[in-house]
């Protein structure tokens, strides 16, 4: 269960999550304060998490996962070449196939150590420059605003547990999954509570990858690495997806798209960010739209055939 939990963590926790700037581009203009924003991304997580698990065999295509999967990759790759260099970023999308290879249960044991040492560091990072976790404005909030902004990031943030959720769905039950899921809701909104008043309390908003803005330390550097790379082994994992087989399926066409990830990365981390991010959380809202007016329609129907 605790290997299940920092898997999902890692699915959300990319290079957007772990460097503050997802949380600068959804939520820098909100006037709520951030135990509000993260309040409500948790509820909002836990949600579409549960949406997901008891409709992960069917509605959403294949192709579109595939897709925004392949951008969630470009924005690894763009993020690792930004702290590394474009040839290690080369190096740890061969690592992320390798990975795929051996096998999932593999990865879960390999991440348990990884994402417990990163979230150990960013937490500390995070603690260490915020000037209180309550923090208050004085400006009249805007509820309307940040509960779409919250609902997109969300949204947006859930996408690869599409992958996530069909690979652990074949040795894990469905209430271990929702399980796993609602600790993980907890422990993202407490992260985001703390890394968005981190960020906010310092003046680092203007920068790619503000979280390394407040600490520059090897350790800093280390975790949100490990937090993009586990990111990126989810996006190459949602691009492998198979209708009707388990993800681990590695081929020369995944290579190429790997490849074409890779060269696209040259746009730059914050711009496929701010521009991408909010498109996808569109398109995982249309997603629960579409499953809830499903689950209203067939609740509709049990009720008329109850009713004869």
């Amino acid at each position: 269960m605790f290997g299940l939990i920092l898997m999902i963590i890692s699915t959300i926790i990319g290079a957007g999550f772990a460097t503050g700037a997802e949380l600068i581009a959804f939520f820098g203009n909100s006037t709520l304060p951030p135990v509000a924003v993260a309040l409500i991304v948790g509820v909002f997580l836990f949600a579409i998490m549960s949406i997901i698990a008891f409709n992960i065999e069917r509605i959403l295509p294949v192709w579109l996962i595939k897709s925004i999967s392949f951008v969630f990759l470009v924005a690894m790759i763009a993020g690792t070449a930004e702290l590394t260099g474009y040839a290690f970023a080369a190096f740890a999308i061969a690592a992320c196939l390798v990975v795929i290879w051996v096998g999932f249960e593999k990865a879960v044991a390999i991440n348990k150590y990884l994402m417990g040492f990163a979230l150990i560091v960013l937490l500390f990072v995070a603690l260490k420059n915020s000037n209180g976790i309550l923090g208050r404005t004085n400006e009249a909030p805007n509820y309307s605003a940040t509960l779409l902004m919250a609902l997109l990031y969300s949204a947006m943030n859930c996408f690869m547990l599409f992958a996530l959720f069909k690979e652990a769905g074949h040795k894990r039950t469905r209430s271990e999954i929702l399980i796993a899921g609602g600790f993980s809701a907890i422990i993202v909104s407490f992260f985001v509570l703390v890394i968005l008043t981190a960020v906010r309390t310092h003046n680092v908003a203007h920068l790619s990858m503000p979280l390394l803005g407040l600490s520059s330390s090897r350790f800093t550097w280390f975790a949100i690495l490990i937090c993009i790379i586990t990111s990126m082994y989810f996006a190459i994992l949602g691009i492998a997806t198979n209708k009707n087989k388990k993800c681990t399926h590695i081929s020369a066409h995944l290579i190429a798209l790997c490849t074409a990830a890779w060269c696209l990365s040259f746009f730059g981390f914050k711009k496929v960010v701010s521009v991408f991010y909010p498109i996808v959380g569109l398109v995982m809202i249309i997603y629960v739209l579409f499953v809830s007016f499903l689950w209203w329609k067939s609740y509709s129907v049990y009720r008329r055939t109850r009713g004869r």
